[in-house]
């Protein structure tokens, strides 16, 4: 979270609306601390209309589109042609990143996300619109920034590992489905206060439904299911996912 304070200070500063989705605040909200685990880049879902200005300051700040080259141990900045297809085909700009210089963690990753679904979903940015407009300031380890409220945070979480359940390119890039999709979810259940009725009334607001019972069934297939997965699902109504 160091090496993007002074993003997230620059933003708060010029009122730019942000939220910060996961990485080291979801990790502290699902495990209670970042001792349980690593993440070298954060999400920040932000309008449509203010992602290429949130790219202008990161340029500023010394972040290049691209990816960690761990060989060459530099940043590999993306072909225009790398370039046009986040722009045309997925839900975010190309990904930011920062050369830190700590040998542990030598460079962060920013992905600017203009909407909570995903590019083959369509252009339909009103879910993030709304999740915008239910955001809090909070103050972590010093840090001062805007993340979703709980029951917002908890469908963003779903729906982001959704698409690495679901994502033929993920899956290949992972090697399989990852352990910690479903962790995630889990120990966010399990170690903060949520609403069933309000993540439910979000959910069929924002058509999401199915989407949030298949990651709700698959967590209590690896975890036991406890009372508030199974009233969940109850809830939301879902089409049949066995």
């Amino acid at each position: 979270m160091d090496a993007c304070s002074p993003l997230l200070n620059i933003l708060n500063a010029e009122g730019i609306p942000y939220a910060v989705l996961k990485g080291y605040y979801m990790i502290e909200k699902a495990y209670g601390s970042h001792k349980y685990r690593e993440s070298s880049d954060i999400d920040i879902l932000v309008s449509k209309e203010n992602a290429q200005r949130i790219k202008k300051v990161c340029y500023s700040l010394g972040f290049i589109q691209g990816d960690w080259d761990r060989v060459e141990k530099k940043i590999k900045p993306y072909t225009r042609e790398q370039i046009l297809f986040y722009l045309t085909k997925t839900h975010q700009l190309p990904p930011m990143v920062l050369s830190t210089g700590y040998a542990q963690m030598p460079a962060t990753t920013v992905d600017i996300n203009f909407s909570a679904t995903w590019g083959e979903y369509g252009d339909d940015t009103s879910i993030g619109s709304d999740m915008l407009s239910r955001r809090e300031l909070i103050n972590i380890n010093g840090y001062n920034y805007y993340v979703l409220t709980n029951e917002v945070a908890f469908i963003q979480l779903c729906l982001h590992h959704y698409k690495e359940c679901n994502s033929l390119f993920l899956l290949h890039q992972n090697r399989g489905l990852l352990l910690s999709i479903f962790t995630d979810i889990y120990g966010f259940i399990q170690n903060n206060h949520l609403s069933c009725t309000l993540i439910t009334d979000l959910s069929k607001k924002y058509s999401v439904e199915n989407y949030m019972c298949y990651m709700l069934h698959c967590t209590s297939l690896i975890f036991e299911a406890n009372e508030f997965i199974n009233s969940l699902i109850s809830k939301l109504n879902c089409d049949d996912i066995d």
